[in-house]
């Protein structure tokens, strides 16, 4: 789990539909977006001026670092390594 800089969302990781995705919420936790649509991305962290979530692909047999917009979209690939 992670808070934005301005302290208004925090993005988490959750299994909330058969797969692990990256979504983002208020700070009180209301009106839930899901950012990612992958399976297995994980361990979420805000870019420091809070417009892009990057976040790990995580599976067996590797970790990749990718970054997606705060909005949602399609995720960019950083690393082929993890990126926290």
């Amino acid at each position: 789990m992670a808070e934005s800089p301005d302290g208004e969302r925090i993005a988490f990781g959750a299994n909330r539909a058969g797969a692990y995705n990256v979504w983002r919420v208020g700070a009180e936790g209301s009106g839930p977006v899901q950012l990612t649509f992958g399976n297995g991305d994980l361990k979420p962290a805000f870019s420091p001026d809070g417009r892009w979530v990057i976040f790990q692909l995580v599976l067996v047999w590797f970790t990749n670092g990718l970054e997606v917009s705060v909005g949602g979209g399609e995720a960019t690939q950083l690393t082929l390594t993890r990126a926290q």
